[in-house]
């Protein structure tokens, strides 16, 4: 993790979007490997929500979240790989992009205002359970669940449901925990719909942190 930390420090944000890439780009150029990566290029729908829970006291973070974000996206997994003639099988998931949250969801009439911001990443295999696979008729729809390993850097202010009137709290750190996801895909030969959460989590200033980030991607695959 200490080289991830020593990346995230030096390259721009434009690079860390670019990684996807990047990755898929290595993954295909593997010695005795035919395809290596899927890569998605099409549109999205992606938001940020952000929660956390201090260790010590059980004090939770007032929930977080950002601008829904909506454009062009370029995304890349590996290959799916089936368990023999079965219908279960596995990829892997990977996502790494900056985040911002700065509305609070708080349950009262009180006014919050702060920002947390920072890059996130997640490297998640995902089971998953494939319908009618083999269709004749070039569709097919995927479900599945996942568990890695997720990465986080957070800067700025959060607020705590310890009282009212009380200070909000400045966080500055990064560390690393488990990622879940979860996932369903529909496929009609080359063009996927996808539904999905990923969700990397680490421990920072004494505060388990974890976002969710929900979206809805409509694309084209081809194959590294």
């Amino acid at each position: 993790m200490a080289v991830i930390s020593a990346l995230m420090r030096t390259v721009s944000p434009l690079a860390i979007r670019r990684l996807p890439l990047i990755v898929g780009i290595v993954f295909s150029l593997q010695a005795n490997c035919t395809y290596a990566a899927q890569t998605f290029i099409g549109v999205s729908t992606k938001w940020v929500h952000l929660k956390g829970k201090e260790r010590s006291t059980g004090y939770e973070v007032v929930d977080m979240t950002g601008d829904t974000d909506q454009g062009l996206v370029l995304a890349v997994k590996s290959m799916d790989n089936y368990f023999a003639n079965s219908s279960f099988g596995y990829f892997i998931e990977l996502g790494i992009d900056s985040y911002a949250v700065d509305r609070n969801v708080t349950s009262g009439s009180e006014v919050v205002h702060t920002k947390l911001e920072g890059y996130y990443l997640y490297l998640t295999p995902t089971l998953f359970y494939s319908l009618f696979k083999g269709n004749p008729n070039d569709w097919s729809l995927k479900m599945g669940a996942g568990l890695g390993i997720g990465y986080i850097t957070a800067d700025g202010l959060v607020k705590m449901d310890e009282g009212p009137g009380l200070p909000a709290r400045s966080i500055d750190g990064k560390d690393h925990d488990i990622s879940f996801g979860i996932i369903m895909e529909y496929t009609y030969k080359n063009w996927v719909i996808q539904a999905k959460e990923y969700t990397p989590g680490a421990t920072i200033d004494g505060i388990d942190f974890k976002i969710e980030l929900p979206s809805v991607i409509v694309a084209y695959k081809f194959d590294l």
